[in-house]
């Protein structure tokens, strides 16, 4: 078994790219690139497994990306992921594609690879992220957001990003919660004090309107790290996977 034509078909449908065979010695090594830059976000090998160390024969095939250094220690831990095979493990990593990785999480380091590669004009184009999606922390013991949400669907919040009017967040809840339980819509940002002092924090506002809500464990934090998501600390781009994710869970809700 091997997740290879998987791989190839998503970076085909979500980034236009083909793969590119460059080594003789090596057919079935595989290039993905970036058109403009021409920088690599990632490479599919057969590699022997004992070279990965494995016990048993054969080969096995693997694909290296590119994410943030610190982001290498905490993927580590995760079932398929293996320090980089042939590149600078401090910013590269190696996934399995023989089934051990799950296929979101898969799909969230190219997407994570991409980005970490793109240029900026890449970037500045918004084609290949999903625009103005967030995923902020909040915690229980702190502020109660269920109280808060019952007395109006409008609310003032602490603002410690550059979010615009228009933007959705995806509210994660910290422990015990552990799970995304609201989505909302920002309609105003950059407010520099809350005037009717219902706000949990001093500082920077934004006032926000809820729009859905999800059951503890729809979007809990397993969920979250199949997609990249391994702590919500402070505010973040939601990846690309979990926003696709999200939108089919919605769906089938419909």
């Amino acid at each position: 078994m091997s997740l290879r034509d998987m791989v190839l078909e998503y970076t085909a449908d979500h980034y236009h790219t083909a793969p590119e065979y460059l080594w003789k010695s090596f057919p079935d090594y595989a290039v993905l690139r970036h058109s403009d830059n021409k920088k690599w976000y990632a490479l599919i090998m057969a590699v022997p497994r004992k070279k990965l160390g494995f016990s048993d024969d054969g080969f096995t095939d693997v694909l290296n990306v590119k994410c943030p250094p610190e982001m290498i220690g905490p993927l580590l831990s995760i079932k398929g992921i293996l320090p980089a095979y042939h590149m600078h493990k401090g910013t590269w990593l190696s996934v399995l594609l023989d089934g051990s990785a799950e296929p979101g999480i898969i799909c969230s380091l190219l997407d994570t690879s991409f980005c970490a590669t793109a240029s900026r004009a890449t970037l500045k184009s918004g084609r290949y992220l999903p625009a103005g999606e967030w995923i902020i922390p909040a915690n229980p013991k702190v502020f109660d957001l269920e109280k808060a949400f019952a007395k109006s669907p409008v609310i003032t919040w602490h603002q410690k990003n550059h979010f615009n009017a228009g933007d959705t967040i995806y509210i994660y809840m910290a422990a015990p919660i552990y799970s995304v339980l609201y989505k909302c819509q920002v309609l105003e940002t950059d407010i520099p004090d809350d005037p009717s002092g219902k706000a949990p924090t001093a500082g920077r506002h934004m006032r926000i309107r809820l729009e859905g809500r999800y059951a503890p464990g729809e979007l809990s934090r397993e969920i979250l790290k199949q997609h990249g998501v391994l702590a919500v600390r402070s505010p973040r781009h939601m990846p690309p996977s979990l926003s696709r994710f999200i939108k089919q869970l919605e769906g089938m809700d419909q």
